[in-house]
């Protein structure tokens, strides 16, 4: 939807404009999104998303952007942003605790039969506002999926060169499989992506948030994008859940009669997402406005599916994850899938 893409937009740019106002370790630089293709069925989905915010450059105008021999081109739009979270969330709590807001870390909160409780305490609020992403109380309305990150030492001005990253771009391969990486402030590579299982009845596992297997694979993306990095060394390696409902679209619920709001379910999408939610929520409180009433952030119920009940969810889930790396793995040798369509509709793409 257009309409929604432009709300996006506009998002980066406020961002970055509240970033530069409240958040000098933000690190907030606006240099474009590229995603670019290394095998020809990755290219052919490239060329196939062209529209008027996304441009295909060629291998040379690729390379110009970021050094990436197997890179046979990209997908390249303005706008994107990249940031330093922690930086952000750091001088937002400060700029928030100025002005009066009383954050409380370390707090349990539940909400049962329409009674808040924060640390088994009742409290009173005219609203409550649910936005705890994935580490609400399992159940099918969404399910919790991994995302792993790695980040490498500082590159040398010598390795700088050789990799010809413009500043503050943020790139991906075009992989069925979810991987993206920017390049720091202080000149780290940071490289994420998902690979971690799905876990049984929606149980989060912090042990997955350092799975070995997945750290491993995306050092070796690092290593497979730039062979001059082959022994550069990983300093930091995390992760976290991200919420994923079964559209694969995020939601917002503002219920006026229980002075109830829910959001979330974001799919990864990132801190636009998160901003537009929550701004459009925030409006519809205090000043009744639905703003998002027609986009597909703020679906109605009868849209809602849920995922299947346990063990169908915990099979079919990482059933279908296996296939897609195994998807990945057969277009990286030149072969084609017939089952690659029905997979993407699976995944929402």
């Amino acid at each position: 939807m257009e309409a929604f893409a432009d709300l996006l937009a506009r998002g980066v740019d406020e961002i970055g404009e509240i970033a530069r106002k409240i958040s000098p370790r933000s690190d907030y630089r606006k240099a474009g999104s590229l995603i670019f293709a290394t095998n020809r069925s990755q290219l052919q989905r490239l060329q196939a998303s062209i529209d008027g915010r996304h441009h295909l450059l060629s291998a040379s105008e690729t390379q110009q952007k970021v050094s990436i021999p197997s890179a046979l081109g990209g997908l390249f739009t303005e706008e994107c942003a990249t940031v330093n979270p922690r930086g952000l969330l750091l001088d937002l709590a400060l700029h928030l605790g100025s002005r009066g807001v009383a954050i409380y870390q370390r707090s349990s909160a539940s909400r049962e039969s329409g009674s808040l409780s924060v640390n088994g305490l009742g409290v009173r609020a005219t609203w409550t506002i649910d936005a705890r992403e994935a580490f609400r109380k399992p159940s099918r309305a969404q399910i919790p999926l991994y995302s792993l990150m790695v980040a490498t030492k500082p590159l040398s001005p010598t390795e700088q060169r050789a990799v010809g990253w413009s500043p503050g771009l943020a790139i991906a391969e075009a992989t069925n499989n979810v991987n993206y990486a920017q390049m720091t402030s202080d000149a780290r590579l940071a490289v994420g992506g998902r690979g971690a299982r799905y876990p049984f009845a929606s149980r989060l596992d912090p042990r997955l948030e350092s799975e070995s297997a997945t750290h491993h694979e995306l050092t070796e993306m690092i290593k497979t994008w730039f062979p001059a990095l082959e022994k550069i060394e990983i300093t930091h390696h995390w992760g976290g859940a991200i919420a994923i409902r079964r559209n694969w679209e995020s939601r917002i619920i503002v219920n006026r009669q229980e002075g109830f709001a829910q959001l979330g379910g974001y799919v990864g999408d990132g801190m636009t997402m998160s901003f537009i939610a929550a701004r459009a929520v925030a409006a519809e409180i205090t000043q009744g406005e639905r703003v998002l009433a027609s986009m597909p952030i703020s679906s109605g119920s009868e849209r809602e599916k849920k995922w299947p009940m346990e063990p169908l969810r915990y099979l079919g889930a990482n059933a279908l994850f296996a296939n897609i790396r195994a998807l990945d793995h057969a277009e990286s040798t030149g072969k084609k899938s017939r089952i690659r369509s029905a997979l993407m509709k699976l995944i929402g793409k």
